[in-house]
């Protein structure tokens, strides 16, 4: 009995390029290897879900943004020049694609007030649009609270005058008896150090906000490679339907 040598599989996309930059991979998308777009997505998502959800504040309109920025990128390939990184390039059209979606959101809500009911409403939407802000708010300011009476009192007292009651350095030299040059330095250590104590105190939850990954990572890529699949297919056809007819003898 003979045995057939096992042909060799193709590695998965990842794999392929493990070592290329974004925009290594752009160029071999614009050179034909559709699949390697794929890549993109997936080192893309976790940031553009994050950008993305910090504007229209919802999960599934995320989503959807999402694979409208991946789809408008794909199309609009040729476009990229190169003169930022591949990354910054796609957080640009996530953006607008986000705000675009938002205007269309809040022309939605309006239209279906009464005229008279949204002149007299406008001063109040943002204020019952969330009714948690004001607790959030609260939070926040209790924790910067907290994190500045955590501060050494030497740069306390400068990060209180200069930052909060924004007094210029000139007087709040004076009015420490320290050199301008020391009131500089220890702003620039009150501020790292306060960077720090917020860090412990919000930070951990704050890393777990917008996590993205798994099947509905999969999701927004499974979607985006079948719109791209039918834009290959309906080209196809059309470039079938102009090829001329063969003559006949």
């Amino acid at each position: 009995m003979r045995y057939s040598n096992p042909q060799p599989q193709a590695l998965p996309p990842c794999e392929q390029v493990s070592g290329c930059s974004d925009e290594q991979i752009v160029d071999r998308v614009r050179g034909g290897e559709m699949e390697l777009f794929e890549v993109l997505m997936r080192r893309n998502n976790q940031r553009l879900f994050r950008l993305v959800r910090s504007i229209v504040a919802d999960d599934g309109e995320a989503e959807d943004v999402m694979q409208e920025a991946y789809l408008a990128a794909f199309r609009g390939l040729d476009g990229f020049e190169g003169r930022a990184r591949f990354s910054t390039w796609l957080a640009r059209i996530a953006v607008h694609a986000a705000y675009g979606r938002r205007r269309q959101r809040r022309a939605r809500r309006w239209s279906d007030l009464d005229s008279e009911l949204s002149m007299h409403a406008d001063d109040r939407a943002v204020d019952v649009a969330r009714p948690s802000d004001a607790t959030d708010s609260r939070e926040l300011r209790d924790i910067l609270a907290r994190s500045i009476e955590r501060l050494p009192t030497s740069l306390r007292l400068v990060f209180t005058l200069r930052d909060v009651e924004e007094m210029p350095t000139s007087a709040v030299s004076e009015c420490l008896g320290i050199s301008r040059a020391n009131v500089k330095v220890r702003l620039h250590r009150a501020r790292a150090a306060l960077s720090v104590l917020i860090d412990e105190e919000i930070g951990v939850e704050l890393r777990r906000l917008y996590q993205f990954g798994g099947r509905r990572c999969d999701q927004v890529v499974r979607a985006v490679l079948a719109a791209l699949e039918r834009d290959r297919s309906r080209t196809a056809g059309s470039n079938a339907d102009d090829s001329p007819a063969p003559e006949r003898n």
